[in-house]
């Protein structure tokens, strides 16, 4: 057109910008600007707001807002133009600020003003604290701004429009009154797919999921999007025990419509997949992945979040590795998830005795390609991977790789800040997590109580009773001392400095009956070795109706061990039957028999072994070769390293310790011949497992 010689004229110049912010090509849009100017078109409205939302898609909040404040008059045209940008950038209370400007400077509010006021409502309700409110969590700021914005769009008349009305039922849905929603909804003339897909997104707001699956029965017509929330909604009822046989067979029967009226496609069949993993259904997940030859990054994602749920990180790996041989590009969820198959990998190798360092240094070798992987993707700068990335470098024990992460983070919010707390704690640094905690403070970051419980931790490892008492009066400030996880942490906290009292004023403020609550209590009394205090807050906690779990009395039993008092632990265990009906496994009837051999009391430790219930496994005879090496017990010491090795022939650990306990008897011939049998086993068995 140029070369032509022809002129373009406003509205050509209005095309191009359309044209640049639907590419988001700032470098042409930035030349048309200047274009604009030379041609002295800045003073047409229409080219000042396509300027506007040409910069809004490209991202330069800033410049759109220069064109704005240089326009010789504004429109509702050009205010709708930058109420869009703020609410495309989910910055809602600056667009709800804008719209109040509009309204001061007299500029007529259309129904697109509205339209886009109610969905800056929506983006504020996502980022506003809410307050709960029974089962409902209200977004009170955000919902007054709403309402005020409804009643404005009633006195206009703009009601009768269905697609305001459904976003005012969004609306209603984002700030937790959805008895609103239902109003609004009730109130329209006919029900489409875009109001029933507000009143779902609603329900499923406030994870109402059978209100959810109800109003999708009634609806006449469905579209993709609301079976997608459907399926989201059978996600929620598959969290509670109860209903995971009835989300998984709403779940097929959706999944069964979709095939026979043709709406499935990657988008669903990735809510699908999501809704198989959760129902602990691996192989339908797998057959539904397995149906669709072109998988977009949202399908990999939903398969790899069920590969690491359940546990199958070798598989989520490998799946990451598969991904990319198929040349589909990973995204911040994709690596998120990568990392978080790796942090499970190590926690699961923490039990295994022969191969747990091993694993370890492989995963950490894996973590460190995949961040080397992050940086050639630029995603380095993402919070959710970062912060992600420091947690799984401090599960794998690199705290100088986490560091470095955490030093490198542009922007750093209470997950961050947490993240490197965990980290620390994972290397029971102590010190640092209080260190970090000073500088949290000086940095003016938020604290939450994620951040008051890994510092109530740290408070039992190191600092003084001062410190615990300041940190206290931080979390009543805060408004968490009713938060169950930080109660129990505060007792223990003041166990830990023998505070008995304060522990004590710490449960008695506490109004709620929380079991974890509770066994904290019980086993601080049994810490401090005040055996009649524990077993008689026990039977107050039997009383007042709490049900103790296994997790329960690993911790009292462990408490007890730790005050070596032999008698309560073994009354303990006898009562896990007694009172509670609950049968006690190879871990606690471990914590006993430790607790005996240490004593040397290996009559016990024989009674103890022929009244078990469940089978003793390597643990249990690598703690009692421990013993027997402690107490010069040759012959129980070789009887127990028998067991070991039947169980595991090639562990190190077993013939190491029935080595030194001929060693230390001056046997050295049967120490010789113990290790000639640990190498003749190696041989045959591979190599032995690590210390």
């Amino acid at each position: 057109m140029m070369d032509d010689f022809v002129e373009p004229n406003d509205y050509t110049i209005v095309s191009l910008l359309r044209a640049c912010a639907a590419t988001q090509d700032l470098a042409e849009g930035m030349r048309l600007h200047d274009a604009a100017h030379r041609m002295e078109f800045m003073v047409y409205g229409h080219v000042g707001s396509a300027l506007i939302n040409m910069y809004g898609k490209c991202w330069c909040r800033e410049e759109a807002e220069n064109v704005f404040n240089m326009l010789p008059r504004r429109d509702s045209v050009s205010w709708n133009a930058l109420l869009t940008v703020y609410t495309e950038q989910a910055d809602g209370d600056r667009a709800l600020h804008a719209y109040n400007c509009m309204q001061l400077e007299g500029a007529y509010t259309n129904k697109q003003t509205h339209l886009i006021a109610l969905r800056a409502c929506c983006a504020s309700a996502e980022k506003e604290v809410g307050m709960l409110f029974g089962s409902r969590v209200l977004k009170s700021k955000s919902l007054d701004s709403g309402r005020a914005l409804h009643l404005e769009a009633e006195k206009k008349g703009f009601v009768s429009d269905v697609f305001l009305c459904s976003t005012l039922v969004s609306m209603y849905g984002k700030c937790g009154s959805t008895s609103e929603a239902e109003m609004m909804y009730m109130s329209l003339a006919w029900h489409d797919v875009v109001s029933g897909s507000a009143l779902l997104s609603a329900y499923l707001e406030q994870k109402q999921g059978q209100k959810v699956l109800q109003l999708y029965r009634e609806m006449p017509d469905v579209d993709k999007q609301m079976i997608v929330v459907c399926l989201q909604a059978c996600c929620l009822l598959a969290d509670e025990p109860a209903k995971v046989v009835v989300a998984l067979e709403v779940g097929r029967a959706i999944h069964t419509d979709c095939r026979r009226k043709g709406l499935l496609d990657v988008f669903v069949g990735s809510a699908l997949i999501t809704v198989y993993g959760k129902c602990h259904c691996l192989q339908e997940a797998e057959s539904v992945f397995s149906m669709f030859a072109c998988r977009d990054v949202a399908f990999y994602n939903a398969m790899l979040g069920v590969y690491v749920e359940q546990g199958k990180c070798e598989r989520a790996l490998q799946l990451y590795r598969d991904m990319h041989a198929e040349g589909v590009s990973a995204d911040e969820r994709t690596v998120v998830r990568a990392f978080q198959a790796c942090s499970k990998l190590v926690k699961k190798s923490i039990s295994d005795t022969s191969n747990g360092i091993m694993i370890r240094e492989l995963v950490l070798v894996i973590v460190q390609a995949l961040h080397s992987d992050v940086k050639c993707r630029r995603l380095d700068q993402d919070s959710f991977v970062c912060n992600t990335l420091i947690s799984t470098y401090g599960t794998c024990w690199n705290i100088d790789e986490a560091e470095s992460v955490f030093s490198l983070l542009p922007h750093r919010d209470s997950v961050a800040w947490n993240a490197m707390l965990s980290a620390y704690m994972e290397q029971e640094q102590a010190d640092k997590v209080l260190q970090l905690c000073m500088q949290m403070r000086e940095a003016h970051a938020r604290v939450d109580d994620t951040t008051f419980s890994y510092v109530l931790q740290a408070c039992c490892e190191s600092g003084t009773i001062h410190i615990c008492r300041h940190v206290h009066h931080s979390i009543i400030f805060a408004g968490y001392e009713n938060v169950p996880l930080l109660v129990s942490g505060l007792i223990r906290a003041y166990t830990s400095y023998a505070a008995m009292q304060d522990a004590q004023n710490v449960f008695d403020g506490f109004d709620a009956q929380d079991l974890a609550v509770w066994t904290s209590l019980i086993s601080g009394y049994a810490l401090q070795g005040d055996s009649v205090a524990s077993l008689g807050k026990y039977r107050q906690m039997l009383d007042d109706k709490i049900h103790p779990t296994e997790a329960t009395y690993i911790s009292i039993i462990s408490s007890c061990g730790h005050a070596n008092m032999i008698d309560t632990a073994f009354e303990y265990l006898m009562l896990m039957t007694a009172d509670n009906a609950v049968e006690p496994k190879t871990e606690h009837y471990n914590c006993v028999l430790d607790l005996l051999g240490r004593a040397g009391e290996f009559g016990r430790v024989k009674d103890l072994l022929s009244m078990m219930v469940v089978e003793p496994d390597l643990v249990t005879w690598l703690c009692l070769l421990t013993a027997c090496m402690k107490h010069g017990n040759i012959e129980l010491g070789r009887e127990f390293f028998e067991n070991a090795i039947n169980l595991q022939p090639a562990h190190a650990a077993a013939y190491s310790l029935m080595s030194n306990i001929y060693t230390n008897a001056g046997l050295f011939e049967l120490a010789s011949e113990i290790n000639n049998l640990r190498l003749q086993n190696i041989n045959v068995n591979g190599r032995p497992g690590n210390t």
